[in-house]
């Protein structure tokens, strides 16, 4: 028997090793799957799905009984429900309904429903969300966010785009000459302190920070529609993502027009794969 707690601590790759290393033995991993902890949906969304090929029986018990709060704990429920502690996905649209896309603005009080539906997205389909991203989503000039929903507003898909680039040059020689770094401009950094072309730092630039489709609508194109929005409504120097590199992603970004122009050296402590 092998009994790891914790689990989303360790790294995807690191937990498949684990797997394949003990074929014969009955393996416990515990730990939490909600909320913000370790690699977060990581490991639900990468790990537990590839446990299904093994041939030993996956069995799946949930803790539901509260341990550090009263059960009903008004404090708790506070909490949860001004931090997006337990955000739930939305109800799919129907597959025959009409979608389009919107720009809300998140922060205004009349978008508080479609404000929690987009985060829900967006945390179940990322390994690292945390509370400080819903605070730039709400807070950052620069950030916005498209959103394929039907006509009762129930959510498909989600597009997070950030505006960067417009540095100026002597920031850029400066960067390059590693005498600063830049926060909250990941793709102008990338390509002038890892690529080494301070002329592109004052390129106005647009970023997919990340897309998020329901997770019964996936692989239906949902994605590929939103990043056709941005590149029609969007008029940048060029257009960048940043993303742990798997075959899966890269094949998306590509059939989307982009290519390859660095991948990392080393892998991420988290996802186990080099960023793209």
């Amino acid at each position: 028997m092998l009994a790891v707690d914790e689990a989303a601590q360790l790294s995807v790759p690191l937990l498949r090793q684990l797997v394949a290393r003990h074929p014969r033995a009955t393996l416990l991993f515990a730990t939490t799957t909600g909320g913000y902890e370790g690699t977060g949906q990581g490991f639900v969304h990468r790990f537990l799905s590839a446990l299904h090929s093994d041939p030993r029986p996956l069995l799946r018990p949930l803790l539901d009984v509260p341990i550090r709060w009263a059960e009903g704990d008004p404090l708790e429920a506070w909490v949860d429900d001004r931090l997006l502690l337990a955000p739930q996905v939305p109800s799919p649209p129907a597959p025959t309904a009409a979608l389009g896309v919107s720009t809300p603005d998140l922060g205004h009080p009349d978008q508080a429903d479609l404000l929690r539906d987009v985060v829900a997205l967006l945390t179940h389909a990322h390994y690292r969300t945390t509370p400080s991203d819903l605070q730039r989503l709400l807070d950052s000039p620069n950030l916005s966010v498209a959103v394929l929903h039907d006509h009762d507003g129930r959510v498909a898909a989600v597009n997070l785009l950030a505006q960067e680039g417009r540095l100026p040059p002597e920031l850029c020689e400066a960067m390059v000459d590693g005498r600063t770094r830049i926060r909250g401009q990941a793709l102008a950094d990338t390509l002038v302190c890892h690529t080494g072309h301070p002329e592109a730092g004052p390129w106005p630039m647009v970023r997919s920070v990340r897309i998020a489709t329901h997770p019964a609508l996936r692989r239906s194109g949902l994605g590929a529609r939103l990043a056709r929005h941005a590149h029609d409504h969007h008029h940048p120097e060029l257009f960048g993502t940043l993303f742990g590199a798997t075959p899966e992603l890269l094949r998306f970004r590509r059939a989307q027009g982009y290519r390859l122009v660095r991948l990392g050296a080393s892998r991420g402590s988290r996802t186990g794969e080099p960023s793209a």
